[in-house]
């Protein structure tokens, strides 16, 4: 996650480290100029220079490779098989969240263990000039094109939150359950100080997933209410295939939080019944 000074989320991002100076960070397309923008700002900041010369890190350098990479994301059960006899190299041994470089048709290809649908799979990261060909000798090979419809109901049957949805620069890492993955015990990192102060203060709101048991789909905005009080917002929702059940995601008070707890949710002006459910919705068996 990249925080702001106050402890928002300004995205989070998967990051590779090809070698000990050199890292890769992968942030959501939409806020490429963001964290570039933040970076950039910590960088010049005096406040926090006391730690890159610790770390004797000097000289850094961002360099922006959107335009002349391209990521093609194959997701599924069957992608280590299926990738591998394409990419004639054994996959198998790469761990969730790690990756290889590899020669393919005199590219260089990165392979990553990672993806955002909740199953195995991977996503390559090649020359924006060898996307097109890459792409077409996947779907050759039978692989199929997936919308982005299809990508979004896997991450939230996955319980995986969407960045500009789900969480923003407004909201910090632990009222979306991301706390655990913070190292308090740092020092000198950006929002350091302000996500102390955070942990320890109650919570006011937290985000929990919800069921519908009337009909309806509960959709970004739509007021969440315990007893014709409003105590929240539904951030994401949708009709899973996998469970054949309506889900949704949403910001509540923490008072209401409590699995079972019966909601109402506001859709097109009728008061829909709803409950708190435990995230994930769906969790795949993991053999890797």
């Amino acid at each position: 996650m990249i925080c702001n000074k106050n402890g928002g989320i300004i995205d989070d991002c998967v990051t590779l480290r090809k070698n000990e100076t050199d890292f890769l960070i992968i942030p959501n397309a939409s806020n490429t100029d963001l964290v570039l923008n933040w970076f950039n700002q910590i960088l010049v900041s005096d406040k926090y220079q006391t730690s890159i010369d610790t770390l004797k890190w000097t000289n850094i350098q961002i360099e922006n490779i959107t335009a002349t990479t391209a990521m093609i994301a194959i997701q599924g059960p069957e992608s280590e098989n299926k990738l591998s006899n394409i990419l004639q190299t054994d996959l198998s041994k790469i761990k969730y969240f790690g990756s290889i470089k590899i020669k393919f048709q005199n590219q260089e290809l990165i392979i990553c263990r990672t993806g955002y649908t909740g199953e195995d799979g991977f996503e390559v990261i090649t020359p924006v000039d060898f996307a097109t060909s890459l792409w077409d000798l996947l779907k050759k090979s039978g692989v199929h094109p997936c919308g982005l419809g299809s990508r979004d109901i896997l991450r939230l049957e996955a319980g995986l939150l969407l960045h500009g949805n789900d969480m923003n620069s407004d909201t910090n890492p632990f009222e979306v359950g991301l706390g655990k993955f913070l190292d308090l015990s740092r020092l000198n990192y950006v929002a350091c100080d302000s996500l102390k102060n955070i942990k320890l203060n109650e919570l006011t709101k937290i985000l929990v997933g919800f069921e519908m048991e009337d009909k309806g789909i509960p959709r970004h905005g739509y007021k969440i209410k315990h007893k014709n009080e409003i105590i929240g917002e539904v951030t994401s929702g949708g009709v899973s295939p996998t469970l054949d059940k309506i889900i949704g995601i949403g910001y509540i008070s923490k008072e209401f939080s409590s699995l079972e707890t019966k909601i109402v949710i506001e859709i097109r002006n009728k008061n829909l019944s709803a409950k708190i459910t435990k995230i994930p919705f769906y969790t795949r068996r993991k053999n890797v």
